[in-house]
């Protein structure tokens, strides 16, 4: 009896040794749970972050092209104005006018891509919850 004494003190001392062991484990277990799902917030507020400034910079970009894609029809109407009040037009009026005219057609094709970006990227905007009507707002809201 003695000895089955012992084993169940020595069996004891273990769980009591063990126990706030495993308590330890599976808090650390918790904290890692928590410390990824953190991260993965921490992803995706950067991320939004990001299309944010993303989609500023394409707003930027679509405003600059329509600039040019103004100017250059502008310059294109005068040339072709040009070319007929005058009897005989010159090979440089005329080279000009078709170079305005290719410029015209590729400024146009770069705009149709930035506003189909645009759109997209506002509609993965509009997905995370972001109004792009309001980006100053939701932008000092993910810095905070």
């Amino acid at each position: 009896m003695d000895r089955n004494l012992r084993i169940r003190m020595l069996l004891e001392a273990g769980d009591r040794v063990t126990g706030p062991l495993r308590a330890i484990a599976g808090g650390s277990t918790k904290a890692a749970q928590a410390l990824k799902l953190t991260r993965d917030g921490l992803k995706e507020i950067e991320r939004a972050q990001s299309d944010i400034a993303g989609f500023r910079k394409l707003k930027t970009g679509l405003g600059d092209t329509g600039t040019a894609l103004g100017t250059a029809r502008t310059r294109m109407a005068g040339l072709r104005q040009e070319i007929a009040a005058a009897d005989k037009p010159s090979a440089t009026l005329t080279r000009a006018l078709a170079k305005t005219e290719r410029e015209v057609t590729t400024l146009e094709a770069t705009e149709r891509k930035q506003a189909q970006s645009l759109q997209e990227m506002s509609l993965r905007l509009h997905t995370a919850g972001i109004d792009t009507n309001d980006l100053a707002r939701h932008q000092r809201r993910l810095r905070t």
